[in-house]
């Protein structure tokens, strides 16, 4: 039976892996919410079924489903490498509300898991004008099921944070954006040195690259999993734009220049490599009203920029799982850039307007537990 650790996990030496490391399973989450997706979700359950059957040809995959979806994920699902565990839950980002994996040098692993608020849509105001009421604390306990369902001990840490808002090197590095976690909506009483502290001490981490800001129109509030992915330590992809009128521009500008006077945890010049960002996706009028309405999304009407990014991939043991958006130059410019960057891997690119749709990519839909 796991249980919950008292001390941290610097404290017995273990620490949050580079995701390039060797996979147990990935997990994943039946998504059902039908404020968040389109047509009931059945669109986005297609989606989800078929990116958990690409990553179960290459490692085994958990999904997590609810009661009430338990028959059709099982039925879509079919023979493939994908257990199911029936759990309840809202939201479907297993990135953001799952356990993080952790390993020490001899092998062992833990989890730990953090609070979640939503995004910090828990903290907006809009949301309290509109009375809109969410139990937080349903989706809160489900890295803790995790770690119970890998039999693992775990951490619990205090500080509201999900995991697409950071990227670890697995040497020491961690990479976020100030927009994501120093917003007042995550963890308004903490400073920055506060913060990093917490991540210090929960990730085992030596030092936190913060980067200004995430992809413009985020919902996540500047997410790094949108903007920036670790090839190797010391070694990063970059979301980028040439168009200078873009407002993606101007951010991905500050953080290149931020990235190249910076040396990481080992004292090593970065290497970055641009990687061209799609042509901007918008919400059409008839996406925009096959979506429930709801007081979280009020923003996505027709015309809104959907948060569309190539560094939203997902690693698996020996593969790549990449989002493309249906753009002939820069689709196939991002298979080109991820095949050379990650030569042992096999490049899988999966058309994936559907999941954009819900905000999310295929890295924020997905969580890594770690082997070694």
């Amino acid at each position: 039976m796991s249980k919950l650790l008292t001390t941290t996990p610097k404290q017995d030496d273990f620490y949050l892996p580079a995701e390039t490391n060797n996979h147990l399973r990935t997990w994943m989450m039946w998504p059902h919410m039908k404020d968040n997706w389109q047509k009931d979700a059945f669109p986005a359950q297609k989606i989800f079924t078929l990116i958990a059957k690409i990553i179960s040809t290459y490692e085994p995959v958990e999904m997590i489903v609810n009661e009430q979806n338990y028959s059709r994920a099982k039925k879509m699902l079919g023979n493939a490498n994908v257990n199911l565990l029936k759990l309840k839950y809202y939201d479907s980002w297993a990135r953001d509300l799952g356990a993080l994996y952790l390993v020490n040098a001899t092998g062992d692993r833990r989890a730990v898991s953090f609070q979640f608020n939503g995004w910090g849509m828990q903290n907006s105001l809009v949301l309290k004008e509109r009375q809109f009421k969410w139990d937080y604390t349903i989706d809160n306990q489900v890295a803790i099921a995790m770690a119970h369902a890998s039999g693992l001990d775990y951490y619990a840490c205090p500080l509201v944070l999900e995991g697409g808002a950071i990227h670890t090197d697995g040497e020491g590095t961690l990479y976020t954006t100030e927009e994501c976690l120093l917003n007042s909506n995550r963890n308004p009483s903490l400073t920055r040195d506060e913060v990093e502290e917490y991540l210090k001490q929960y990730l085992n981490v030596e030092k936190v690259i913060w980067i200004p800001r995430g992809m413009y129109s985020d919902e996540t509030s500047g997410h790094i999993n949108n903007l920036l992915h670790i090839v190797e330590p010391g070694h990063l992809l970059l979301n980028w734009t040439d168009n200078k009128i873009d407002p993606q521009y101007e951010r991905s500008l500050e953080a290149l220049l931020l990235l190249e006077k910076t040396v990481d945890a080992k004292g090593r010049v970065l290497k970055i490599t641009k990687l061209h960002q799609p042509t901007p996706l918008f919400l059409t009028k008839r996406e925009a009203s096959e979506r429930k309405d709801s007081a979280r999304l009020v923003h996505r009407i027709a015309g809104f920029r959907m948060p569309a990014s190539y560094l939203n991939f997902h690693l698996v043991n020996k593969a790549l799982i990449l989002p493309i958006f249906g753009d002939p130059i820069w689709d196939q410019n991002a298979i080109t850039v991820l095949t050379k960057c990650f030569p042992t891997r096999e490049v899988i690119p999966v058309y994936a307007r559907e999941i954009v749709l819900g905000g999310g990519g295929i890295h924020s839909m997905t969580q890594t537990e770690f082997l070694f």
